[in-house]
C-alpha cells in the first residue's frame, strides 16, 4: 500500500498530480497550519509575457488550519481567474474541449478554501484518470507532529510506502518510518517539456497542471506520468 501526503493546493502543478498518481490512497494534510504566500490558495498560468500568479483572496486569525481558512466574500476573484484563464487559453488547442469541465470551478461558491482546493482536485483527477483514493486528514486519528505524525498516518492506513516529494529529504525522520516497517520513497520528477501557447517564449515549467491539459488534451496524462514513475504500480509500467 503507497501512502502520499500532501497539503491541498490550487489548481497546482504537474509534480503534485503524479504523485498522487502513483499512490494507493492520497491523504488532504487539512489540519495543519495554513501557509502564507504559498501554493495552498494559488498557482501560475502561462501568458504571452511569462507568467502570473493566480491568487484565491482569504480571511482568517493566525494561526489557523487549512481547514479554517475562508474564501474572501468581498472580491469577484472567480470571475478575474475565468477571465485570466479565457484570455491566455482561449486559442489553445483544447481549450473547448476542457473548459466546461473547468469553469464550474469559477461559478460555484466555495465559503471555505478547503472546499475549493478539494473540488479542483477532484476535477483534475477526472480528467487525468487518476483513480487514487482521497481521504482528509482530519478523519484519522493519528496523534504527533512531523515525522511522528507521519508515521501514524501511514500505520493508520497500514501503509508500507510513504512517497514523499523530494524535499522530504530535508526533514523526514527516516528511522522512524524504518521502525514502523514503511519504506521511504522520494519522488524526484523530472519536470517533462511540452507544447505551450505563446510559441514564441520561453518554455515555462512548473505552472497550473490547466496550461497542460489546455495545451494537450489527452496526451496530458501520459505527459504527466512521464516525469517520474514507481515500479510497483503495475498500471503505471506501461507508461515508463
Amino acid at each position: 500500500m503507497i501512502v502520499t501526503i500532501h497539503q491541498p493546493q490550487y489548481l497546482t502543478w504537474l509534480g503534485f498530480f503524479n504523485k498522487c498518481a502513483c499512490s494507493d490512497i492520497f491523504v488532504l494534510l487539512d489540519d495543519v497550519q495554513f501557509q502564507k504566500n504559498g501554493f495552498q490558495n494559488r498557482t501560475q498560468i502561462k501568458t504571452a509575457t511569462g507568467w502570473q500568479y493566480l491568487t484565491v483572496p482569504v480571511s482568517y486569525s493566525h494561526p489557523a488550519r487549512i481547514s479554517e481558512v475562508r474564501t474572501a466574500l468581498n472580491t469577484d476573484w472567480q470571475k478575474k481567474h475565468w477571465k485570466a484563464l479565457v484570455q491566455n487559453y482561449q486559442k489553445a488547442p483544447y481549450f473547448r474541449n476542457y473548459e466546461d469541465r473547468i469553469r464550474p470551478l469559477f461559478e460555484n461558491r466555495f465559503d471555505k478554501l478547503e472546499e475549493l482546493t478539494a473540488r479542483s482536485i477532484e476535477i483534475i483527477f477526472g480528467i487525468l484518470g487518476i483513480d487514487t483514493r482521497i481521504i482528509k486528514s482530519s478523519s484519522i486519528k493519528a496523534p504527533g507532529d512531523s515525522s511522528d505524525r507521519l508515521v501514524n498516518i501511514c500505520k493508520s492506513l497500514k501503509a508500507d510506502i510513504y512517497l514523499s516529494g523530494i524535499g522530504g529529504k530535508k526533514y523526514l525522520e527516516e528511522d522512524k518510518f524504518k521502525n514502523s516497517g514503511i519504506q521511504v520513497i522520494y519522488q524526484d520528477y523530472k519536470h517533462p517539456v511540452y507544447e505551450q501557447q505563446f510559441e514564441n517564449t520561453t518554455f515555462q515549467p512548473n505552472m497550473s497542471v490547466i496550461d497542460l491539459i489546455f495545451n494537450c488534451g489527452e496526451k496530458s496524462r501520459d505527459i504527466m506520468l512521464s516525469g517520474y514513475s514507481l515500479q510497483e504500480r503495475q498500471h503505471l509500467n506501461a507508461k515508463t
